[in-house]
C-alpha cells in the first residue's frame, strides 16, 4: 500500500500541524483534508469539525478493517447527503505494532454544515451503527469513539461546540476565522 510522502515538519500548507523531527504526517492525507475543509468553508456559513476513532474489538478480522470503516463512512455520507447535510472527511488507518497491546484504529475527520451539525455524538452514534452492523454485533457495542478537542489550545474563534465540547465551529465570515481553520488543521493532522 502506497503510504504517501511522509513530512517530519511543524508546518505544511502554511498551518502549523502535530509533526516534529521524529514524528511525521502524511502529506497526501494533509492536504487532502486542507482541500477539504476550504471547499466546506466556501460553500457554509458555518463548519463543525469532527474527529473520531474507531477500533474493532480483538476478535475482528484486521483485513477487513479498511473494507468496514470505509463501507460505514460512505454509508454515512450518503445518509447525510439524504438529509441534504453538506459533509466532506476522510479517515486514516493505524497499525498498531504487534508487540503493542494498542489496538488497530483509524482516525476519521468529518466536517459538516454546521447549521445542521452541532457537535460530534450524533455523527459518532450513527456511525457506531453502521460499523457494528457491518460487524454483525450488538448495537450497545462501542467501537466509535468521539475524540475531544482542548478548548485552551484549539478554540480561538470562541465557536467551539459549547453543547457538548466535541467539535471544533468555524464561521469563516465572522473575526477569527483563519485562526479558527488553523487550529482545525493543527488538530486534525495526522
Amino acid at each position: 500500500m502506497n503510504k504517501g510522502k511522509e513530512v517530519f515538519s511543524t508546518e505544511f500548507g502554511g498551518y502549523h500541524v502535530q509533526a516534529n523531527d521524529e514524528i511525521g504526517i502524511n502529506a497526501d492525507i494533509q492536504e487532502g483534508l486542507q482541500k477539504r475543509l476550504e471547499y466546506m468553508l466556501e460553500q457554509r456559513s458555518k463548519v463543525t469539525v469532527v474527529c473520531l476513532t474507531v477500533s474493532l474489538p480483538e476478535d475482528a478480522d484486521k483485513n477487513n478493517f479498511g473494507k468496514i470503516v470505509g463501507e460505514s463512512l460512505n454509508a454515512l455520507r450518503k445518509t447525510q447527503k439524504n438529509r441534504g447535510v453538506l459533509t466532506q472527511g476522510g479517515w486514516v488507518r493505524e497499525t498498531a505494532p504487534e508487540s503493542n497491546k494498542e489496538q488497530d484504529h483509524s482516525h476519521l475527520v468529518i466536517m459538516a454544515d454546521g447549521q445542521r451539525v452541532q457537535n460530534g455524538f450524533g455523527i459518532a452514534a450513527q456511525l457506531n451503527k453502521l460499523v457494528t452492523s457491518r460487524l454483525g454485533v450488538p448495537d450497545e457495542s462501542i467501537f466509535v469513539h468521539c475524540d475531544i478537542p482542548e478548548a485552551e489550545k484549539y478554540d480561538r474563534q470562541d465557536q467551539r461546540s459549547k453543547k457538548s465540547l466535541s467539535a471544533i465551529t468555524i464561521r469563516p465570515n465572522e473575526p477569527g476565522a483563519e485562526e479558527q481553520k488553523a487550529n482545525a488543521l493543527n488538530w486534525i493532522s495526522y
